[in-house]
């Protein structure tokens, strides 16, 4: 009998790194790769044991799962993209003696996916970007953002002052879909971690030192950042929605050193290398996933990461536009790790480019 690790969206980088490090910490495992794109069969991570790809129906992946559920004494399933962890909501976990969805409930998911839901949450718990359903007199900068939606995706940032942006805003604000917040000055910071049952196994925060797309995408180049607010406003969220599995949470620090909570994700994020690399959640996992008891957390304060090309689009961004914005200090740090390496994993370098 095996334990088997499925990782669904594994074309991911994200997934390329927590399959690199489950093998290495717990080798006796199947560390399987599930995707949608039919290439990821051609262009996989190296670190996966075996790769399926599955279409669109449910019953394809129902199928998949109790063929894998077939000889194996205890396995877990890990949503690694947004796209996956909704498409598991709904999953019936009683349908699998063997087979364990690393996920919280579905409705406190959609509580944490769904940015406006999130935001009535923290307020008056924790200091948000002010929302606005109408725009007021005084020209100023915004954020435009999906309800629903990951990363950079439909976020737009937006002047008033300017015709054609006050066009867009006021068109965004009688919509359903989408919210508009006003625009923190700050840096980029962010809190992530693994969670069981409302009680934090591990966590690691890190702030943001080159981002793709430039502003409010996926953090592509990052450092070990350390905050007791944040810590504590992680501890608090996952305690009070019961979570269970992987989140993150973004945020933006004020130049007075104030925090303001941007939003959830409920999901392994864009940034989970720093974690594995500066902390012992690796070796926690694979405790839990044996059976083992998980020792408490431990942090190593590892080296920044990043991610190959993101990293290097944002940096010819900046010298396009002129401003620094991490660029020094990414050519001048010699210890930075990538999240998935061209030459040591080409397969899962590639299959990056596949798409969510």
């Amino acid at each position: 009998m095996e334990s088997r690790i499925l990782l669904l969206g594994a074309q991911s980088p994200k997934a390329c790194i927590v399959a690199r490090y489950m093998r290495s910490k717990f080798p006796n495992a199947e560390v399987i790769g599930i995707s949608e794109k039919r290439m990821f069969r051609v262009f996989h991570s190296k670190y996966f044991t075996s790769v399926y790809t599955v279409g669109n129906a449910s019953t394809q992946l129902t199928k998949l799962f109790s063929d894998l559920e077939a000889g194996c004494s205890q396995g877990f399933i890990i949503p690694v993209t947004s796209r996956w962890a909704r498409r598991m909501c709904g999953f019936n976990r009683e349908s699998f003696s063997s087979l364990q969805l690393l996920q919280g409930a579905d409705s406190h998911f959609e509580s944490l996916d769904n940015k406006l839901v999130f935001k009535e949450y923290c307020l008056g718990k924790f200091k948000v970007p002010k929302r606005f359903s109408h725009l007021p007199v005084a020209d100023s900068k915004y954020v435009v953002k999906p309800r629903i939606g990951s990363g950079s995706k439909g976020v737009k940032y937006l002047d008033s002052a300017l015709p054609g942006d006050r066009a867009v805003l006021e068109e965004k604000l009688c919509s359903n879909d989408f919210i508009v917040e006003e625009f923190v000055k700050g840096v980029g910071v962010g809190i992530g971690g693994f969670v069981k049952s409302g009680k934090v196994i591990n966590f690691s925060s890190h702030q943001r030192l080159l981002e793709w797309p430039p502003s409010g995408g996926s953090s592509a180049y990052r450092r070990f950042f350390q905050s007791e607010e944040l810590e504590s406003i992680f501890e608090k969220v996952a305690r009070d929605f019961d979570w269970s599995g992987f989140l993150m949470i973004e945020a933006k620090l004020t130049p007075l050193g104030d925090i303001y909570l941007i939003e959830a994700n409920p999901r392994i994020w864009g940034g989970v290398h720093q974690i594995m690399l500066s902390t012992n959640l690796p070796e926690q996992l694979s405790c839990l996933f044996s059976g083992a008891p998980v020792p408490a957390r431990a942090v190593m304060q590892g080296s920044n990461t990043f991610s190959n090309p993101l990293a290097f689009l944002s940096v010819i961004r900046s010298s396009l536009t002129r401003t620094n914005s991490g660029r020094s200090s990414f050519f001048s740090d010699k210890d930075k790790v990538p999240d998935v390496s061209m030459f040591k994993d080409p397969g899962g370098w590639i299959a990056q480019f596949l798409g969510t």
